[in-house]
This record gives C-alpha cells, structure tokens and sequence, in this order.
C-alpha cells in the first residue's frame, strides 16, 4: 500500500501554563497534535528526532567557537495515497 506523508515539527520547548501540570505536559501537547491530525485523516506513524548543524558567527568562529547543533523532534503522520 502506498501511503502519503506529513511531517509537523515539534517545539523545541513547551511552557506551562499557570495551575497547569509540568508533569505530562509533552505527552499533552503530542496527544492534541494526534487526534488533531486524526480528524483531518492522518494517522500517526512515529516521532524522530532531528539535527540541524548551526554555524556561528564571524566573531564567534574567530573565538573558536565550533558550529551548534540543533535537535528538533519531527512528528510524522499518513494516509493511504489516493
């Protein structure tokens, strides 16, 4: 079966809203983001996590700074192609 893909990008950091749970406070916002997407038809399929290599700037790279690596979390979700 081919299937179509979607991928949304996760926010780096998630803030808590006051009286609101630090706890599960990613597991809520990855379970709103699922049956958000479910609603539109999109199934999830998995979360990976990806690098994005950042260059620093010319004063910093003078200093000796070296380039910052970025990790983000990909959620990826499908459907069967039509």
């Amino acid at each position: 079966m081919k299937y179509q893909y979607k991928m949304k990008q996760l926010p780096a950091k998630l803030t808590a809203s006051p009286g609101q749970s630090k706890d599960h406070i990613a597991a809520e916002f990855l379970e709103q983001l699922v049956n958000e997407m479910s609603e539109q038809g999109w199934e999830f399929d998995r979360l990976d996590p990806f690098t994005v290599e950042k260059p620093v700037g010319c004063f910093a790279s003078l200093n000796g700074a070296k380039s910052q690596a970025l990790i983000y979390n990909i959620a990826t979700f499908r459907k069967p192609a039509e």
